[in-house]
């Protein structure tokens, strides 16, 4: 969804419409995208008023070969521009707004990953390694021992036979980018995650963590997995994201931590809403907001 919000971000710039900062994204994902294929984004000015912008950006497969008949788009999305330093109304609102999410300091916390069997290998979860996630040891531990009963009753992958019962649909934790490798490791390996059991590459340089940004807050409400997933596994493999809606509700402090409550309340019958909240961890308030439709299935390539 980032890479969406910066191709609206240039055409802005280039036409001198409003907005340097993504406010709000709607997106449809009409196909599965292919992972190494490259995609062209097809950016139209819908507006282009005082304050904002809106754009709509289509993602489509690029033609394999020069003169090939162009593909069935995979993603639809409207993005609306503003500036995120200059919100609507300063120091407006709401008394009942809620509070961010308590957890240890992140120091003593550590990353989910390796509970998923297979996923501790940079190649299974590449997402993974674009994340410093670190989670409350208390619930690693839960989902790990909700996993391994799982294994140990049967529970196959592809076929999903309900929840885990002493698993909540929900899960908070600490989240940043992890520092980068520099230099040729970085060719073959990219991001590293920087928490307490980190995959790292022996030897490498690592560069700064990247400063949090506006655009950063779209690539870290989709970026870990689905808190439903944690309930069903090993039965189900895939979770299709059907569609998908951002709000940027302010700027996050650039060298800090986020916190993220990502929870579901509903499944029904293979459907669920996944709702996503972004805090600053540095000043305590909320920054971002999402909610995506989504589907559990079993192995990717059953049809969606």
């Amino acid at each position: 969804m980032a890479t969406i919000a910066k191709a609206a971000v240039a055409a802005a710039e280039a036409s001198g419409a409003a907005g340097a900062d993504p406010v709000a994204l709607s997106a449809f994902f009409l196909r599965p995208a292919e992972a190494g294929a490259e995609y062209e984004l097809n950016v139209e000015t819908l507006k282009a008023a005082k304050r904002m912008s809106t754009h709509s950006v289509r993602a489509t497969r690029a033609a394999p070969v020069e003169g090939a008949l162009p593909a069935a788009p995979t993603v639809q999305a409207t993005v609306t521009l503003g500036t995120a330093a200059s919100p609507p109304t300063p120091g407006l609102s709401s008394p009942t707004a809620g509070a961010m999410p308590v957890l240890p300091p992140p120091e003593q916390c550590e990353s989910i990953f390796g509970v998923y069997g297979g996923l501790s290998s940079p190649s299974a979860f590449p997402i993974a390694l674009r994340n410093d996630a670190r989670f409350d040891p208390a619930f690693v531990s839960r989902v790990a021992r909700a996993v391994e009963a799982r294994k140990e009753a049967g529970a196959i992958p592809g076929q999903g036979s309900g929840f885990a019962s002493d698993l909540p649909l929900s899960y908070d934790c600490w989240l940043r980018f992890p520092p980068l490798l520099v230099g040729a490791e970085a060719a073959g390996a990219g991001a590293i995650d920087g928490s307490a059991d980190a995959r790292s590459v022996p030897g490498a340089a690592r560069a700064p963590y990247r400063g949090l940004d506006a655009l950063s807050l779209l690539f870290f409400s989709d970026s870990l997995p689905p808190p439903a997933l944690l309930g069903v596994l090993p039965g189900i493999t895939w979770v299709p994201t059907i569609e998908m809606s951002v709000q940027v509700r302010g700027e996050p402090t650039p060298g800090g931590w986020l916190v993220l409550r990502h929870s579901t309340r509903f499944v029904t019958d293979g459907w669920l809403e996944a709702d996503t909240e972004l805090w600053d961890a540095e000043t305590g308030r909320l920054v971002g907001l999402g909610r995506q439709m989504a589907m559990l299935m079993g192995l990717p390539g059953q049809a969606a």
